[in-house]
């Protein structure tokens, strides 16, 4: 009985032990675990400050180091892999190559939002408004674009691909669209003299109280800067009606107001036929900063 009464007390010692010593280690690789979470989320922190300064300074400069050397890019118009590739395409479009200069001037991206990609941590989103003037026709065109990139990233958070999609050719009611040669002629369209374009902005880009939100298909969206407010219009080559546009609206999960005529400086009417676009919207940021 003696015997039996010490191998069950040190078995219960040595099982007590083992779940001890399990505990142990489940708590350190917990902590581990929050360590490198906390890690990551600071290198992602990073990633979003890089991309912000990017594109703000219309990478100048490309900050390399955030990328992998095999990095990916693809949009509507281009497919290329490798950070030397990457440089000379934001280069050519900024017009600090060669290249870049002689075929386009007064580039910008007005960046509206980089924001987390719900459910993946390994994705980041960014919202933006692109634009440049083509310097090699006589009446030098400028070729606007807004839309999303897509950014996956690895566990160290440098960026592994990004995917651009552009409102005028990858919004549908499906989802993602896009044609062979899309991209190509969605270009080409905006590289014909002003009179002849199905769309173009009612309101000049460059004026200061306005901001190009978005160019789709059918509508534009505008940001008015004095008071943050967002206006939808149809392309001026539709006109299809206030019903068309506020189911194209809700088509793309946007919550339409009430059509109004609004007074804007530069129009040719001097008002402009419009449709208030109501919260919650995906540039809730660039409307309250």
């Amino acid at each position: 009985m003696v015997g039996f009464a010490t191998l069950r007390t040190t078995s219960l010692l040595t099982s007590k032990k083992l779940r001890t010593q399990t505990l142990n280690k489940l708590c350190r690789l917990c902590t581990l675990s929050s360590s490198d979470s906390s890690i990551f989320e600071d290198q992602k922190s990073a990633l979003k400050g890089c991309l912000s300064r990017e594109y703000t300074s219309f990478f100048r400069p490309f900050e390399a180091e955030f990328y992998l050397d095999n990095v990916t890019f693809q949009d509507p118009l281009n497919m290329l892999e490798g950070k030397a590739k990457y440089r000379q395409n934001v280069e050519m479009l900024s017009g600090e190559s060669a290249v870049g200069n002689l075929l386009f001037k007064d580039g910008f991206i007005d960046l509206h939002a980089v924001e987390d990609v719900p459910g993946d941590q390994r994705r980041l989103r960014t919202r933006w408004t692109l634009g440049f003037t083509f310097k090699l026709l006589p009446w030098q065109p400028v070729a606007l674009f807004t839309g999303i990139s897509e950014y996956t990233i690895d566990g160290n958070a440098k960026v592994v691909s990004q995917r651009d999609y552009w409102d005028t050719i990858n919004l549908c009611e499906d989802g993602v669209a896009e044609e062979p040669l899309a991209g190509l002629v969605d270009l080409c369209a905006q590289f014909v003299p002003t009179a002849l374009q199905s769309w173009r902005p009612p309101v000049p880009f460059d004026k200061p109280e306005w901001d190009l939100l978005r160019r789709a298909a059918a509508y534009s969206i505008y940001r008015r800067v004095q008071d943050g407010k967002l206006f939808a219009l149809e392309v001026q080559a539709e006109r299809k009606g206030d019903t068309f546009l506020k189911r194209e609206l809700e088509k793309h999960g946007l919550q339409p107001g009430e059509p109004m005529d609004i007074d804007v400086s530069g129009s040719a009417e001097g008002k402009l036929h419009v449709v208030e676009l109501l919260p919650p919207h995906p540039w809730m940021e660039a409307s309250t900063s």
